[in-house]
Order: structure tokens, then C-alpha cells, then sequence
């Protein structure tokens, strides 16, 4: 009987002509990540297939994911700040309607005391004061009127980049300092609380 050939040391697998495990393949970073806790369908500027943008690290791709980038924060700073004023502009409303109706109910004294009645008087005059000041419908208005321009910036943005030309070359296309202008142009404009007059680039 042959005795068993013992398995050379330090071989393992290879020495029994079974290949090692391939090690993993590690994908490149991206300008694009998924957030943290997140999945890419959470981003805003979304293109139809739920995926975001998946800008170059070429200069024109560096700088349109800086624009993107600064829209999404705005629209979403935008919306909060609305939201914020609707319920100031709601919550004060409300109130000096029901201290103003209070004040000019001619009953009041009768049931309340005077120093109360003046009281009552006294808040509903200031109230509608700080609201006359504030303004909140305006403010309200003004944030929303601003979420939608930098909405727009933002999906110019994506559709400038997704529809520029030979996109698998790799390189930048010709004219993109032109249209990067434009829309810094109504980036800066935006930066400013005003809604531009904009326009979709066109490639040339």
C-alpha cells in the first residue's frame, strides 16, 4: 500500500491546481456619491431613470458639479425658509384677528376686568404692528418664488451636462466655457435673492 504524499507547505490551493480567490474589485470614486445613510433616489435633480448625475473630473465637470451641488443646498434651504414663514404668516394672522375681535367686542368689559381689556387692546395693536413689519406673506412668497429659480438652475444644470456632446470621450466639448458663463451668470444672480430671466444653455 503507497502511502499518502504529504501537501507542500506554504502551496495550499495553487499546489492542487485550484486557483486563488480573485481579490475584490474596488470601483472608482465618484463626484456623484451616494449620501450617507442614503440611496441615490434620495438626491434632488434626479434624472428619469432616479439616478444622479455622475459628473467627470474634468474642469467643466468639476465646476457643473459645484453648481449642481449649490442648487440642491438652495432649493432646499429655499423650501425650509418658506415653510418657516407660512407659519409665522398663519400663526401671527391668526392671532390678530382673534385679539383684534376680542378688543372690539363691545361686551368686553363685562367680562374682564378693565386693566385685562387694555391688555387685550394693547397686544392686538402691537401684534398687528410686528405683523405689518415682517410682512411674512412676502417673506413667504419671496422664498418660494427663489426655490423654484434655483429648481430651474438646477435642472439646467443636469441637462446641460447630460446633453453635452461626445460625452464618452472623456473630455470637455468645445464652447463649454460658454455655457458654464451662462449659467455662473444666473447662479450669481440667484445668489443675490433675485429670479433671473433664464434661459437653457445650448451647446454650440
Amino acid at each position: 500500500m503507497t502511502a499518502p504524499v504529504p501537501e507542500p507547505v506554504g502551496q495550499g490551493t495553487e499546489a492542487a491546481g485550484v486557483p486563488p480567490p480573485a481579490a475584490p474589485v474596488v470601483p472608482p470614486a465618484s463626484m456623484s456619491p451616494v449620501p450617507p445613510g442614503g440611496r441615490r433616489g434620495q438626491w434632488r435633480g434626479l434624472d428619469v431613470t432616479g439616478n444622479r448625475p455622475d459628473f467627470s473630473a474634468t474642469p467643466f465637470g468639476r465646476s457643473a458639479w459645484g453648481l449642481f451641488r449649490e442648487a440642491e443646498l438652495e432649493v432646499d434651504g429655499e423650501k425650509k425658509r418658506a415653510l418657516r414663514w407660512s407659519v409665522v404668516y398663519y400663526v401671527l394672522g391668526a392671532s390678530v384677528v382673534v385679539l383684534a375681535a376680542a378688543a372690539g367686542t363691545g361686551a368686553l368689559l363685562e367680562l374682564v376686568s378693565p386693566e385685562v381689556a387694555a391688555l387685550i387692546t394693547l397686544g392686538a395693536a402691537v401684534l398687528a404692528a410686528v405683523n405689518t413689519w415682517l410682512n411674512p406673506d412676502a417673506q413667504r412668497s419671496g422664498h418660494s418664488e427663489l426655490e423654484a429659480g434655483w429648481s430651474t438652475q438646477l435642472s439646467y444644470v443636469q441637462r446641460v451636462w447630460e446633453s453635452r456632446p461626445d460625452p464618452e470621450s472623456g473630455i470637455d466639448p468645445e464652447g463649454w466655457p460658454d455655457v458654464l458663463d451662462s449659467l455662473e451668470r444666473d447662479a450669481t444672480v440667484l445668489r443675490r435673492g433675485v429670479v433671473p430671466d433664464a434661459a437653457l444653455p445650448r451647446w454650440p
